[in-house]
């Protein structure tokens, strides 16, 4: 019979790996507090983030780091557009 220490263990294991593989918790590491407040993840498929920006500004200043995240984040694509954040 298996301890509940190691069960209760192995459960928070997994919990950890799913959140360090969501691309949502890595956008959050990878990008400033300043810039989250400036974006909203609207969809993930097929490797490909779709991001809303809430002004043209922003736009472009995360677009300059768009080589960056898509490395660190693991995935094919980074679309940006025009959106609301809310």
């Amino acid at each position: 019979m298996e301890r509940i220490s190691s069960t209760i263990g192995k459960i928070i294991k997994q919990l950890k790996d799913k959140k360090d593989n969501d691309p949502q918790e890595k956008l959050k590491k990878h990008l400033t507090k300043k810039e989250l407040q400036h974006i909203k993840l609207c969809n993930i498929k097929r490797q490909v983030i779709t991001i809303n920006v809430d002004s043209s500004a922003w736009l472009y200043a995360i677009n300059l780091r768009k080589p960056e995240l898509i490395q660190q984040l693991g995935v094919k694509d980074i679309r940006l557009r025009l959106g609301e954040i809310n």
